[in-house]
């Protein structure tokens, strides 16, 4: 990876940056990080993809108006995400904003399965899930968008945050969801629903 900043004096906000950035996260270095964060059961391991982690990026821009570009996360035959976004005014709490942007595909979760306890690993995860995430940030809010469809079904969840207040509201939609094929062990069939929540604080023993 390289990083350039250019010479502007003190007129930082229209400074000139750039930066590349590509990782390589071989299977042993992975291992060694995921052991330090989680006492993962040996079977995670055995299905994790022996293949890199790869990530990359480009920056470019100033402090005033920043682009990401080009950005990728992949685990060959597990996952393979696109990312970018951009970012304005991002030392001025009054006027910043950003944008994140993820597309992908998940393929390959029996690694992710087996991460989880033993009832966790009853479920039967769809091999093929499209993924697409939108995450904006304003001054004093955040809000987020998610997608996801797959063979069992579709679905779909936006969310906001007020930071100063506290305040959180979400609505998730799910269409045709055929629980059968993700809890093979439940009589559940086909389900469409929608649910909002909204709420302050996160003492949930107090009231609003």
């Amino acid at each position: 990876g390289s990083m350039q900043v250019g010479d502007y004096g003190n007129d930082i906000y229209s400074m000139p940056l750039t930066a590349d950035l590509n990782i390589e996260i071989g299977r042993s270095d992975a291992f060694r990080a995921l052991s330090l964060t989680k006492n993962l059961p040996g079977s995670f391991f055995q299905f994790y993809p022996d293949k890199p982690l790869m990530l990359s990026l480009d920056l470019e821009g100033n402090i005033g108006d920043l682009q990401l570009c080009d950005g990728r996360v992949s685990l060959d035959s597990a996952f393979d995400f696109a990312f970018s976004g951009e970012a304005k005014n991002i030392t001025d709490p009054l006027s910043s904003r950003a944008v994140l942007r993820l597309t992908g595909l998940m393929d390959n979760t029996d690694f992710i399965k087996m991460s989880m306890d033993s009832v966790g690993q009853q479920i039967l995860m769809p091999d093929h899930i499209l993924c697409s995430a939108e995450l904006y940030y304003v001054p004093d809010s955040l809000l987020g968008l998610l997608s996801l469809e797959s063979s069992v079904g579709a679905l779909e969840m936006s969310m906001e945050y007020c930071l100063s207040r506290q305040y959180y509201s979400a609505v998730l939609s799910a269409d045709a969801i055929n629980l059968r094929s993700v809890f093979p062990l439940q009589s559940i069939g086909v389900v469409s629903l929608q649910a909002e929540i909204d709420g302050v604080g996160w003492d949930f023993m107090e009231p609003i």
